[in-house]
């Protein structure tokens, strides 16, 4: 038994806690991974019991986890409408999930296109799948790994590779262990020196010398592509002007290269393919390469000169979120900031309706965005907690991904790659140049403000 702490407002269903939320607001969101136990409330509302271990329902199909998320979509909107007005004073008894509630000062939920945040949130799902299942390999199989899918000469690729991994690696426990990043991850709930301890180079000393496949991914999308290398370093820019369009081109020609390798064909087998399209959208997520040129396209087509870092298109979406857990027999709830993948599809169709939208009021679909955003944050922490996906049946889940979240499609749809595919900056006709450097900048802006300089990504190693 345990206290419910002052500030804290619970939401029943059935007798059981539902979900929680700051009364005052602070916070909507509450990430459910580090609580693995049944909720009950006491009957004089003062107590919380949580004794017993969490059931939650098992989905097995495709269809099934589309159906709870279109319930799960309905209950986050009336949590989220009922915290954001604080309307509750104690407990709200959830009698159903679906039902039609009035606008709220801050959102108006209304135009959400629930089958688009549906699908997102099927798709997020399926991507923690992937890391869940993701295949642990030392730095040298990775490293063998990579060097076949890239070339024919396996031992002499791979060696350069395993090189890379190890400086990337380096740097990451340096920065980890000696940079000012250390306070910034704290309120990401991340413990710095076991995070850096995590990438030590000496293997040795390294606890785990196994680690994920897509975690030796970011290694290598840091350290070994040009264009990933520059981002990475913080030198994809061309205010010296020594980075000229015709080294734009081939660096991004041989991203694309990489890209089209890594991502699968229509007739792959069901499991690569579901493998494949994770590895690209971990790709994407964290590197953004294919959204900064649609949206460097956006820009050029709807006449907008400049954007800043706050800008609703680029700004990260980390929310502070309650992390509840049950320590030493009591309840306690803590704090941090969380980072949200981007939601890629939903980001497309929004920059679609901007262009068809006459008189663009910018704040419209900044609003538009942030709803997306809260209500599928919320409906997949409510489905991490009630739910559980354990399909094997991975012809469904290609077909889905296929139709609903196609990273080929993706990928092949942005114009760019088209323009550059085995041409030369010297073989491009005026009007295209002028086109493609006006592109090649804005991309570089948005790089800019994705990715800034900062000091505190500077570090000296003690002697």
């Amino acid at each position: 038994m345990s206290m419910l702490p002052d500030g804290i407002m619970p939401f029943i269903k059935n007798g059981q806690v539902f979900d929680f939320s700051w009364k005052t607001g602070i916070s909507y969101i509450v990430d459910y991974h580090r609580l693995n136990n049944k909720i009950i409330l006491s009957d004089d509302l003062m107590n919380l019991r949580f004794n017993e271990v969490k059931y939650r329902t098992k989905i097995t199909s495709i269809d099934e986890l589309r159906d709870s998320f279109e319930s799960l979509i309905s209950a986050a909107v009336q949590i989220l409408k009922k915290s954001s007005k604080n309307l509750m004073s104690d407990i709200l008894e959830i009698k159903g999930y679906r039902g039609l509630f009035s606008s709220v000062d801050i959102h108006d939920f209304r135009y959400l296109k629930r089958n688009l945040l549906a699908e997102q949130l099927v798709f997020d799902v399926l991507f923690d799948k992937y890391l869940s299942e993701t295949k642990e390999m030392t730095r040298s199989n990775y490293s063998k790994d990579m060097s076949k899918l890239l070339c024919n000469n396996v031992y002499s690729y791979c060696d350069t590779i395993n090189k890379e991994l190890e400086r990337g690696m380096e740097v990451y426990y340096n920065m980890m262990k000696y940079s000012e990043l250390r306070s910034e991850l704290e309120l990401l709930g991340v413990i710095p020196d076991k995070y850096a301890e995590y990438y030590n180079p000496r293997m040795k000393d390294n606890l785990k010398k196994k680690k994920p496949e897509y975690v030796w991914d970011y290694l290598y999308y840091n350290h070994s592509h040009k264009i990933l290398k520059r981002q990475y370093r913080r030198q994809l820019t061309r205010n010296s002007r020594n980075y000229s369009y015709e080294e734009i081109i081939n660096d991004l020609k041989e991203y694309n290269g990489f890209v089209k390798k890594l991502l699968p064909s229509e007739n792959e087998s069901v499991n690569k393919y579901f493998n494949m399209s994770m590895r690209y959208y971990a790709l994407e997520s964290y590197k953004r390469i294919d959204f900064m040129f649609y949206l460097a396209d956006f820009m050029l087509k709807t006449g907008m000169d400049e954007i800043n870092r706050e800008h609703f298109l680029i700004k990260r979406f980390t929310p502070c979120v309650l992390v509840p857990v049950v320590e030493n027999n009591e309840i306690q709830f803590y704090t941090k900031y969380k980072y949200y993948r981007a939601p890629l599809m939903i980001e497309k169709e929004l920059q679609k309706e901007i262009r068809k939208d006459s008189f663009v009021d910018f704040r419209y679909y900044a609003d538009q965005l942030s709803m997306y955003q809260y209500v599928r944050a919320k409906a997949y922490e409510l489905f991490r907690y009630h739910g559980e996906f354990i399909s094997l049946d991975y012809s469904e889940i290609k077909k889905f991904i296929f139709q609903y979240y196609n990273m080929r499609t993706y990928h092949e749809s942005n114009e760019v790659w088209k323009v550059i595919e085995g041409k030369r900056w010297k073989d491009l006709n005026d009007e295209i140049r002028r086109n493609l450097k006006k592109i090649f900048n804005n991309f570089i802006s948005i790089n800019d403000l994705l990715f800034w300089k900062s000091s505190k990504r500077e570090y000296t190693v003690p002697k």
